[in-house]
This record gives C-alpha cells, structure tokens and sequence, in this order.
C-alpha cells in the first residue's frame, strides 16, 4: 500500500456518507437493487479515482493521466467488445437452445480475438504470456 494511508484517511467516511444517503434514497425506490447500486456510485464517486491518483501522486511521482488514458482505452475496448457481442448474438433467430449454445461460442470467442488483437503488443500481455508458456513447459515435463 506504499504507506499511503494519510492522503486518503477521510476517504472512507466520504464513501460510506455516500453510499447511505444512496442507500436510502435508491433503496426506497428500487429495494436491494437500489442497494447494490449505491455502492457502486458511491465506489465509482470516491475509489475509482481517487486510490489511482494518491498512488501516482504520492507514492510513484508520476502523473496519474498516463494511468486514467490507459484505462480509458481498456474501458472503450471493452464497451467495444460488448457492443460486437450484442450485435453478432441479435442476429440469431433460432430456437431457445440453439441461441444460448450460439451466444455461448460468439461470447467465448469474440472477446478474447479482440483482446488478442489490441493487447498482444503490451508488455504486460507478453509477460503474462511467457508465465503461461512457462508453467506449460513445467506441466509437460512432469
């Protein structure tokens, strides 16, 4: 945690404060949907952004843009991938299993070509794909 408990010591108290005014006010109109959903606006107003920034800011001395562009760019890939999915899987017309089995393989395969094709020039992709490489070859020795 870098040691970075000072800057963000109120931060809890601001989260839950929002989580219950949501809480209350969303409850009263959706149940336990309401619920569920102000923890995560409550998250989304306060964590989401704020942990990235106390790390970059205080902890590495970076700028946190570098960090909050990147995760854009994973946020439109993957409304991208979804909206793909969404319109390959509304083109099926057929029985109910026949559209669950279909969406099942486009659900399956779709994300993962496209993940493959934006990510696999990534450092951290190919670091995670050496790891796998790795314990593949330690499975195949055995």
């Amino acid at each position: 945690t870098m040691g970075l408990f000072r800057p963000g010591r109120y931060l809890l108290l601001i989260t839950a404060a929002i989580n219950l005014i949501c809480s209350i006010c969303l409850g009263k109109i959706w149940g336990l949907f309401g619920v569920f959903l102000a923890t995560a606006i409550s998250r989304a107003l306060t964590n989401t952004w704020y942990d990235p920034y106390a790390v970059f800011k205080y902890g590495l001395q970076e700028k946190v843009s570098k960090y909050f562009v990147r995760y854009g760019f994973y946020a439109v890939v993957l409304v991208f991938t979804g909206g793909v999915c969404v319109g390959i899987c509304s083109l099926f017309h057929f029985s109910l299993l026949i559209n669950t089995i279909l969406n099942i393989i486009v659900c399956c395969i779709v994300p993962n070509v496209v993940f493959l094709l934006c990510f696999s020039r990534l450092a951290e992709f190919q670091y995670f794909k050496n790891l796998a490489l790795g314990l593949v070859k330690r499975v195949q020795m055995r």
